[in-house]
């Protein structure tokens, strides 16, 4: 039997990780042991859809400052408008900073070249 995977759950971590209470490998870390795990059904699909972000972080390069846009994304109703929302997001991003930010951080280091 599996256990639901919570909004509320998610955005306590995500609550953690803006404070500093959890740095990004544990978010990760924490994303990838319940991401497309029989053990964990999410919520909702706009859970889903943040934890995939979660789970994918190091290499899509999400960082601290996308936590504010990934808990927008947990408010909206469906996994395809958190999906738009974060894609929005994205779009924002300056990429190329961000690698050349990140590029020494080992957890970030190898999607950074």
């Amino acid at each position: 039997m599996s256990q639901t995977l919570s909004r509320t759950d998610v955005t306590s971590i995500l609550s953690l990780w803006k404070v500093g209470s959890m740095t990004a490998v544990q978010v990760h870390d924490w994303a990838t042991d319940r991401f497309a795990v029989a053990a964990w059904d999410p919520e909702d699909g706009a859970v889903n859809e943040v934890l995939a972000r979660l789970d994918m972080m190091d290499m899509n390069l999400v960082t601290v400052e996308d936590a504010e846009a990934l808990l927008t994304a947990l408010d909206t109703k469906t996994a395809e408008a958190a999906a738009q929302l974060l894609d929005t997001h994205d779009a924002t991003v300056d990429l190329a900073a961000r690698k050349l930010r990140l590029g020494h951080e080992p957890f970030y280091s190898q999607f950074c070249k």
